[in-house]
């Protein structure tokens, strides 16, 4: 007599037939974009760790391949690269057997296939406007020690860049950047916790 795994039922014949009783539940969190090409999902499977449901994660859309999963508690977080264009298309996330995910993905930089030139140009613009972070602080201290309002004048039009954003149904992948300017918009503090 052998020892009868955890999901697994025996109907004790001679010889024993054994059937696998896994299920595998699982609920759509959150997607965001996750680099040039590829987005990363979240979703909630309190019952079961990564480990042992591995195998099981699937996505079923052509040409969209999971590259990382990722358990932070209960939810896994599932990183997949596209090798083409998946706007308006629902993401087909199957924990087998087990719950298939229906997924729209609609962030605000829509999931366009962009070539390498393409990525490598949206991290040059990414680093420049990182530096141009730091030069705009560094030009409101030094008008601040001299009394001037430069410094003031000059995250107006920062300000100006990062609220002109909400006019664009989509970013393009040179725009994203600009979503990070957020810090220039003043001091946000969250009063209330955050519900989702």
């Amino acid at each position: 007599m052998c020892k009868v795994e955890q999901y697994w039922v025996c109907d004790g014949a001679e010889p024993t037939h054994c059937n696998q009783t896994l299920y595998i539940p699982a609920l759509f969190v959150d997607i965001q974009k996750a680099g040039c090409n590829s987005f990363t999902i979240t979703a909630h499977s309190p019952d079961f760790s990564l480990d042992k449901i591995r195998p099981n994660i699937l996505i079923l859309n052509s040409g969209v391949t999971i590259t990382s999963l990722v358990q932070n508690g209960s939810n896994i977080e599932i990183t997949a690269e596209y090798s083409r264009d998946i706007v308006n298309e629902t993401i087909l996330l199957h924990f087998s057997p087990g719950d298939l995910l229906n997924i729209t993905y609609s962030p605000d930089v829509p999931a366009l296939y962009y070539s390498a030139s393409e990525c490598t140009g949206s991290q040059q613009v990414a680093q420049m406007l990182k530096a141009v972070q730091f030069v705009s602080y560094g030009l409101l201290i030094v008008s601040i020690l001299s009394c001037k309002i430069v410094g003031l004048e000059l995250f107006g039009v920062l300000q100006l860049s990062y609220f002109t954003l909400s006019s664009h149904s989509f970013l393009n992948l040179y725009l994203e950047p600009l979503t990070k300017f957020r810090t220039f918009n003043g001091l946000n503090i969250n009063f209330t916790p955050e519900t989702s």
